[in-house]
Parts: structure tokens; sequence; C-alpha cells
């Protein structure tokens, strides 16, 4: 946990020098951001193989596709295990050079942050504030665990100008990019049709309360639910799994107080683009208390809200004290981390290890 809380302290500060008129930079660069971004990138870099549930499984794959030789194994391999077309060439690529299954973090490590970077330097009106939120939101563990998706879901997102510009034939070919890594990302192509449809602060609370409905009538639909998904991923169908209530109930007041504090009636297309995103997260996240595999879903969505929080908190209409009503607002959103690492152990990153320990 240590070195969790001391990244969120660091970054803490980095933002809070980020946010002030007076920021440091050097040749142009935003000192607070780079040192983030550098800072975050190495303890994901460093970590050894016991840090994230998923990150043993990466590191067997990575040493047995790189002692496989034809296409026939390859892809026998790939389909027995579930692995994307693109990550398995990926994989046997980085074999050619390296043997250690190290390599596979490293090079998903730097991948991730790169990612990262562009999008949060792309979209967000405070991008070191959006580097604070991807840590004390819990999006930077869960990622930890969760590589390929995680690669994946920040190229779709950072392909959100192709939505807004309706360029549909490039934020599909982002999409088709992406799920190279992570096939699941091709729910993202229902956002290019959604954001048509304007959302008001009535709709927005109908449409969470529509996931609600969902769950209890899960059962009956889920025949028809069955219909759609490949038959090698209907095994997930039957794992039933509670997921953590404390983080939805979080998100949910995060909802709330985004619906509080903006005036719809003076909403652009980026704050719909945005709800409409954090909307399918929270009905994923619904459906994720019957099924645990909808919390992944739900996952895929949820970096929305490093660009999301600050845009609301950057244009708030009916607050007259912005300055400490978002002194207050992060300053929540930081116990709310610092007590989540006491009691959640998010994705299986604790305790940290170093790869040479």
């Amino acid at each position: 946990m240590t070195i969790y809380l001391a990244s969120f302290i660091a970054i803490s500060l980095l933002a809070i020098n980020g946010c002030n008129r007076r920021q440091y930079k050097i040749a142009g660069l935003d000192i607070s951001f780079w040192l983030a971004i550098i800072l975050l990138a190495l303890i994901a870099v460093l970590r050894g193989i016991t840090v994230g549930a998923d990150t043993k499984n990466y590191y067997a794959y990575y040493e047995n596709i790189a002692q496989l030789h034809t296409w026939k194994d390859l892809s026998y391999y790939a389909d027995r295990y579930l692995i994307e077309t693109g990550y398995m060439i990926y994989n046997k690529l980085l074999g050619f050079f390296f043997e250690s299954g190290q390599t596979i973090t490293v090079c998903n490590s730097i991948l991730l942050f790169a990612a990262l970077a562009i999008m949060v330097k792309k979209y967000s009106v405070k991008p070191v504030l959006s580097l604070f939120l991807y840590i004390s939101l819990g999006i930077y563990q869960t990622a930890l665990n969760m590589m390929p998706s995680s690669i994946a879901c920040l190229i779709v997102l950072g392909s959100y100008c192709f939505i807004m510009e309706r360029k549909i034939w490039k934020y599909l070919a982002m999409i088709v990019l992406a799920m190279q890594m992570h096939q699941s990302v091709f729910i993202f192509g229902i956002l290019y049709f959604l954001p048509k449809i304007r959302l008001t602060r009535f709709r927005a609370a109908v449409l969470f309360g529509a996931g609600g409905v969902l769950l209890m009538l899960y059962d009956r639909l889920l025949p028809v639910i069955s219909l759609f998904v490949p038959e090698v991923y209907r095994r997930y169908l039957a794992t039933s799994q509670i997921t953590n209530g404390a983080v939805f109930i979080f998100h949910v007041l995060i909802f709330i107080f985004i619906l509080v504090v903006t005036d719809f009636k003076k909403t652009d297309s980026t704050f719909n683009l945005y709800l409409w995103t954090f909307i399918l997260e929270l009905e994923f996240y619904w459906l994720s208390f019957r099924l645990e595999i909808f919390s992944r879903v739900s996952f895929l969505f949820s970096p929305v809200l490093i660009l999301f929080v600050p845009y609301v908190t950057e244009n708030m209409r009916f607050i007259k004290n912005k300055t400490l009503m978002n002194g207050i607002f992060y300053s929540l959103i930081g116990l709310q981390y610092v007590l989540r690492l006491n009691i959640n152990n998010i994705g299986d990153t604790m305790p940290y290890m170093f790869f040479w320990q």
C-alpha cells in the first residue's frame, strides 16, 4: 500500500501545482504532467509478477508464445486461451528479441501510458488533475490488472474527436485497431450514434434508473442476451458474483453531483458525449451485480471520468465559489481513495513487489 499512497501524495501535489496559474514549464513542456506520467509508468514497468491478478497470465502467454514457431500452433494457442490475433502477433514479435516475461509488462506499460498521455493532453481541461483522478478513482490499479483491455479502451477514448467530427470510418478504424488488443471494445461502436440524442437532467436520471430495472429483469432477458454473445464467451454468462457495491455507490454520487452542478441548457456536444459514456459505465455496473463479467465491461468506459469530471468542475453554473467547491470535492475523492486502499485490494495489486524481489 505504501507505494500507492506515496504516488498519490506526489501526484496530488503535482495536481495542485498543475492547476495553478503559475505553472512550471521547460521548453513548453508541462513539468507537473510529465513527472506524474513518468512516476505512474515507472511503478507499472517495475512491478513484479504478483502485482495484478492477471499479470502472471500475461507472463505465461508471452513466454509460451515466444516458443511457438508455426502459424498453426499460434492459432491453436490463441483459440485455446481466447487471445486476440493482434495481441498474439505483438507478443510473438517481442519474443524474437527478448525472452523474459517481464518484457510484456514493460512494453504494455509503455503503450498504456503513451495512450493515456495522448488522450489526456488532447482532451482534458486540466491534464494533471485528470492523472490525479486516474489514480484516486482506482482506474490506475485496475489497469495494472487488465493491461490489454486498458490499452484498447484508451485508444478508443482518444478517438472521440472522430465522433464529434462525425467521421464514422475513422472512428471504426480506431475501434478495429483497438480490438487487436482486446475484442471487447467493439461495444464502443454504439457511442457513435447515441450522442445524437441530447441528454437532459431528466433523461439522464431515467436512463440510470433503467439500469436497475434491467438488473431485476436480467434472468428473463438472459436467453435473448445469449443470442448476441459468441459461443466461446457464453461460459461467462453463467458466472455469478456480486461486485463491489461501495465503488458503485461512489460513482453514483459523482453522477448525482454532475446532474446538480450542471446547467443542461448550456451544455455542448462534448459534455453530451462524456455523459453518455458515463451512463453506459453505470448501466454495465448495474448488471455486474448479477454477473461479474459486466464489471470488466463497465471498466472499459470508466476512464472517461478523468476527462468528464474536470470538464464539469471547470464549467459549473450554479456554484458561486468554484474554487472552494472544487477543493472540497477533490479532497473527498482523495479521501475515498485512501479509505478504499484499506478495504479493497484494487485488482489484486497489493502488496506491491518490484520484479527483482
